[in-house]
Order: structure tokens, then C-alpha cells, then sequence
């Protein structure tokens, strides 16, 4: 579901020759449990904070990582080196993937017999991200 979540299969039909680079590349941080479970390490927890922080407040992958830069820059702290927005992007999927995985476990919990999911600010242009 994670590859599938975060791709379209009619893409893969259209460039078949860098979609599933590119899908590679972002599956690579997901390493596969024997449970069916997958598990992913944050190896410089600093960044993740700061990425999922300033992406939290409407800043790009982009933009973040040039703000993470900027603070690199004024505080000389060399933890904050190298963060590009392809990293971030990986960041945000994390999250995303715990997240979802967080709601399907709270669905499938036998004890839960009632969900209400409400979202602020959840339409682009006029058309709702949840449907």
C-alpha cells in the first residue's frame, strides 16, 4: 500500500523509464519486516524536526531547505548541514506513512466502534483533499 499510496500505477505505464527510479528512491527508507511491517530510521533526528516543523507551516521542501540552511548559516551549527528538499520530502512520506498507519490501527481496533476524521483546510482551488 505504501508504493502504491505514493504512485499511480498509469504513470508507471506512461515513462516507464524513470518512474520506478523514482519510486525506488522513495521506497528505499521503508526496509521491509518479516511481520509485513516496515521499518524506517531517523539517523539525524535534528533534521526531521526541523523539516516537519517549517513543512507543518505551509513552507515547500524547497523553501524548508533553504530555511534550514539560512539557520545553519546564522548559528554555525554544522548539524544543520546538507539538508536538500529531497530529504524533506522523505520526511513528510515518513510522517505520512505513521500517520496513516496510526488511523488504520485505531480503525481495526475492535474496541472502536465509532471514527470522525475532520481536516481544516482541506480544499486546493475549490476541491476537497478528503473525499
Amino acid at each position: 500500500m505504501v508504493g502504491d499510496l505514493f504512485f499511480h500505477p498509469e504513470e508507471d505505464e506512461e515513462d516507464d523509464a524513470s518512474e520506478p527510479i523514482m519510486k525506488a528512491n522513495a521506497m528505499k527508507l521503508f526496509k521491509p519486516q518479516e511481520d509485513r511491517s516496515y521499518l524506517e530510521t531517523i539517523k539525524n533526528s535534528l533534521w526531521f524536526d526541523l523539516a516537519i516543523r517549517h513543512v507543518s507551516i505551509g513552507l515547500s521542501f524547497r523553501q524548508t531547505s533553504k530555511v534550514i540552511e539560512q539557520h545553519r548559516l546564522a548559528t554555525k551549527n554544522a548539524k544543520l548541514s546538507d539538508l536538500n528538499d529531497h530529504m524533506v520530502g522523505q520526511f513528510v512520506r515518513v510522517l505520512l506513512v505513521v500517520s496513516l498507519q496510526i488511523i488504520s490501527d485505531v480503525l481495526t481496533d475492535p474496541a472502536v466502534w465509532a471514527f470522525s476524521l475532520a481536516a481544516d483546510a482541506s480544499t486546493h482551488l475549490g476541491v476537497p483533499l478528503l473525499d
